[in-house]
Parts: structure tokens; sequence; C-alpha cells
């Protein structure tokens, strides 16, 4: 295999790359050990990624295949791993790889409310191959990120990806001043530069796209730093004006000449010492990482002053260490001389991947028991003068020669902002010119509690109306909202209903976690026999396009006892 270094590629938002170890923390920390499906099923719970436009559930159904290493989810999650692995922030069990437990690093970064960049940034220079943590496969001995700004610096504070492939990324740190000549030996020469790493690339058997996707980790950690400013320019290379060249920022020096000053203690120089110095690098070194952070932890002072006396002793220096236990030793290791004692909620194994075919088996089972067939019956009269003069008829009038899903989507993207000044008006006119009495509540008059209603001489309906604005997907609190507004009506009597009488939620989409809103649909019409109604702002429009363009109306009364979603269906 090519001496090339690796990094895996989940996305280039820092932010969210910190925030989903965060946020996936209070769920994976109560086991012991966990697998990459509890931290799918932790990412998908938190609405952390998505699958065709879809998050929850939804996304995890879509994304699962076969095949887990074709599954987009489960690779996200398992490039995730990886990198928390190497953060120190995750390790994995002495039985298996991709098997993980949370660090007391990981505990505390998760648990902090220090700044993400300063947290990030001492962990990223904590990294360091090799270890005895994760076995690499590319041969290559280096710090990355100080080796990284070195190169800059001694590149007159210029690099390009291309060169950062070309340079530090073939070469140890120790030889730095190798994969500095190699740039400076090629810089100025565009077409020697491309061919270069083509020929790398064949020889190797590593495609150029493969070998940028791995600098887009470490350049998006240089931009989220602020250690470099990226212009598109040809100055390094004349005729590329399309080469992204970033210049190292004040921020950048800074921070190297800082972490150049630590005394740089990799694994060859621990395995050296004797076990009493391993146990005083161990507890010293991590003390120095958490006062670099800021972060107080439950040290023992005299101890401290005891170790570094002899770790003073055995360097002949008294340098802060650059050290990371939790990134270069086994955390069982680390534990025992930190004394961390650990402490589990549940004793439940790792999930498999049969336990997640069941979640998604149980989540399509309750998805599909409640969902109504709308159908449709063609008559010929005539719109109302005073309905054609409403917007939304006039739009949908203007795109006949459309289709129905290009009227659908035009549509929905006009109002995909829409607040609710905007949008209830055009939920009570879709109502409306379907044939519904509706009236919708002005700012600052509320038709007892509800957004809207539909008025009828025995099935009035309530209305709970969201806007995109609001929320693009229907939330559980709508469906609480929805059945305050069945309460209110029966109780106050102001128009005419009964119990088996629908009580709508109209929104934009249709929920995300789709199962735990029908679920609590389902047991509100087992408590109450109260049937909560949820339509999605793409169905009302099918039945109106359906209405307007082709003279095809609803039948029956189904919809005033609709409970659950709608599916929409033709019937002549």
């Amino acid at each position: 295999m090519a001496n090339l270094k690796r990094f895996p590629n989940p996305g280039s938002n820092m932010d969210m790359f910190i925030e989903i170890f965060k946020r996936t923390y209070p769920i994976l920390c109560k086991k012991e050990y966990f697998s990459l499906y509890d931290l799918e099923l932790a990412m998908i719970k938190e609405h952390l990624v998505s699958s065709e436009g879809f998050t929850g559930m939804k996304a995890f159904a879509l994304s699962l295949r076969e095949d887990s290493s074709r599954d987009p989810i489960y690779n996200q999650a398992k490039m995730y791993a990886e990198l928390y692995r190497m953060l120190g922030w995750f390790s994995s069990s002495p039985e298996k790889n991709l098997i993980f437990g949370i660090t007391e690093l990981g505990k505390i970064i998760a648990t902090s409310d220090v700044d993400n960049k300063v947290i990030f940034k001492e962990c990223l220079f904590g990294i360091a191959d090799e270890n005895l943590v994760i076995k690499k496969k590319d041969g290559l001995a280096m710090r990355p990120f100080k080796y990284f700004l070195n190169v800059i610096r001694a590149l007159d504070n210029k690099i390009c990806k291309l060169e950062l492939i070309y340079g530090p990324y073939r070469f140890s740190d120790d030889n730095i001043s190798d994969a500095v000549k190699e740039i400076k030996d090629i810089r100025g020469k565009t077409k020697q530069l491309f061919s270069n790493i083509a020929e790398f690339g064949i020889k190797n058997k590593i495609a150029k796209n493969t070998m940028e996707n791995y600098t887009r980790f470490p350049i998006a950690v240089l931009d989220y730093l602020d250690w470099v400013v990226k212009e598109k320019s040809d100055l390094l290379y004349p005729g590329s004006k399309n080469m992204v060249v970033m210049n190292l920022t004040p921020i950048g020096i800074k921070d190297s000449e800082q972490y150049n000053k630590l005394r740089d203690i990799r694994i060859d120089d621990y395995i050296k010492m004797s076990d009493d110095l391993k146990k005083a690098l161990v507890y010293v070194s991590f003390y120095d990482q958490l006062k670099r952070i800021g972060i107080d932890y439950n040290f023992d002072m005299k101890l401290i002053d005891k170790y570094r006396v002899c770790l003073k002793e055995y360097f002949n220096d008294d340098r802060e260490l650059l050290f990371s236990p939790y990134q270069m030793i086994p955390e069982l290791e680390v534990n025992e001389v930190l004394n961390v004692v650990k402490k589990f909620e549940t004793d439940e194994k790792p999930i498999e991947k049969k336990d997640l075919l069941d979640s998604v088996e149980n989540y399509e089972k309750i998805t599909e028991q409640y969902v109504t067939e709308i159908k449709f019956k063609t008559i010929f009269y005539e719109i109302t003068d005073e309905h054609k003069k409403l917007n939304i008829y006039k739009e949908i009038d203007l795109l006949r020669n459309k289709s129905e899903n290009e009227i659908v989507s035009i549509i929905m993207d006009k109002y995909k902002n829409a607040n609710k000044e905007i949008f209830y008006p055009l939920i009570g006119d879709i109502f409306n010119i379907l044939g519904f009495n509706c009236i919708v509540s002005r700012n600052g008059t509320n038709y007892e509690r509800y957004d809207a209603i539909i008025i009828d001489e025995e099935n009035s309906v309530p209305i709970e109306i969201k806007s995109p604005g609001e929320e693009i997907n229907i939330s559980v609190k709508a469906v609480r909202q929805a059945i305050e507004n069945k309460i209110i009506l029966l109780s106050r009597k102001t128009f005419p209903t009964n119990i088996n009488t629908s009580s709508f939620i109209v929104g934009y989409k249709l929920p995300n976690e789709r199962a735990e809103v029908i679920t609590l649909v389902e047991d509100i019409s087992k408590t109450f026999n109260y049937n909560i109604g949820i339509l999605d702002f793409e169905s009302l429009l099918r039945i109106l396009i359906n209405r307007i363009i082709y003279n095809k109306v609803i039948i029956g009364k189904e919809i005033f006892e609709l409970k659950g979603t709608v599916s929409i269906n033709e019937e002549d």
C-alpha cells in the first residue's frame, strides 16, 4: 500500500461534526460499549442525518442496504467514529475495532461548555501516528496538524491542496525538509505538478479524486480554526486561475509556535520508558492537555509535582508535554493511571444489524397503518367567481399547461418560507375552493383557540396550522395542540361537531418522526376516541389541482373522520 496520509471524509462542517458527538453522547454513554448501529440510531434520533430529503426513521429506512458498506448513513457513522477515535473521544473495545466506548476525555469534551474551537484544536494537535490505539496502514509517522502548519510556514505561508498531497501527505514529519523541497522544486510548474500527481496515483493505484478526498477533513480544519484564508489565484501555478491557495493567518502562526514549544512525545518514546515513568507521563500530560483547554479536573497536585520532577530529570527539561494519552495508548491503561471508574445506566449489548431491521419493520407497520386514501370523482361545475379571485386559484390556473407534479413543485417552492401571516389565509383559501366553509382567525382574534375552522352543520373541524416559517415538518407539539382544539370545541360548542369528527393539523411537510407522531395519534384515539388528521401542504395542493384543472372532487365524508395521514388516489 502506498505511503499516503489518509483521513476519513464525513463532511466539511466542523461545528456539525462536534455537535454530533455532543448530542449523541447522552444516548451512547449509557452503555459500556456500543456499535456503529447504536451511533446510527442516536444520530437519527437527534435528526443529525438525512437521506433522500428525510431525517429521522424515514431517512434510516431509505438508507438501509443489505450490504452495510453501501448504506450511506452507516458509512457516515463509520467515518465519524474513526475520527472520534483519532481525537481520543471514542475508544475501541479490546475485542473488536468497530465496537466503541466513550473515553474519559470524550466525556469531559461532551459535557464541557468550553468553546468548540479551543477543544478541537487541542485534540487535533494530540493526533500522532504511530500509536497503540489505531493501527495505521499508511506507514507514515507524524503529528499531522503540527506538521502541516510547519510545512506551510516553510513555504512562504502558502499552500494548495495538491501541494498538501505532493509534500506532507507522502513523507513522515521527521522528513519535513524532503516534503518542503519536493514542493519548492515543483512550485510554478503547473503541468509537471498535475503530471506527477497523476503518475503517483497510477503507480499506487489511487484515483486523484480519492487523494483529494483524503484532504477534505484537514482543509476543513485549517479553515474552521482560522489557520488559513483561502483565495483563488494562479500565483503559485501560472495558468491555474481557479486553484485555491491557502494563506496562513497570524492565528495559524501563533498556534504553530505555541505547540512547537511543547515537548513532543511519540509512541516510541513512551515504549522505552519504565512503568513508573509511563505512569508519570500519562498523568502529567493529561493534566497539561486539559490545562491548555481550560478545563478543571480532579488532579492530585502533589502527585503532579512529584511526577513532573521525575519527567524533568528524564527529559532534561521542564517544558509542557504534548502527548495525549487517550489518543496514544489503550483506554484501560489510561483509566488505571487516572483512577477512572466508569458506571453505566444499562448493561445492554451493542445493537446488531438485525435489531435495526426490526426497528424499520415496526416503523413501516406503524406508519402504513394510519394512511387514509382520499379518492376523487369527476364532475362538471363552475367554480364561483369569488374563488377565482383568490391568489392560489390564479397561480394554479396559470400553470394549466404543466403536469401536476410540476405545478406542485412550483407552488411548494414559492411558499417554502411563508410565515403564518401568509400561510394561514392560504390554507383557508384552499379549503374554501375545495368546497368547505373555512374561517381563518385574524391576528388578535382567536376562534376559540384554533387557527382556523371548517364550519359544517354536523361535522365542524378545528384546524391547527403550522407554517413553514414556524416548522418545516409537523411536530409532536402540533398533535398536542390539535387535541386541545378538539376538547375546546366539544366543551364550548361554538360550532356543531361530534366526537368522531377529526381535528386537523395542516403543515408544510409530514412529520420526520412519522412513527412517533402516528403512535401519539393512536394513543389519543384509544384513550379519548378523538381522531387527529394530518394534512401536508403537498397533499392539499394535489387535491386542489384536481379540483381546479381536472374537475375532480373528494367523494364521501372520509375526510371528516381522517385519522393519521392521507394518500391521494383517483377514482372515476
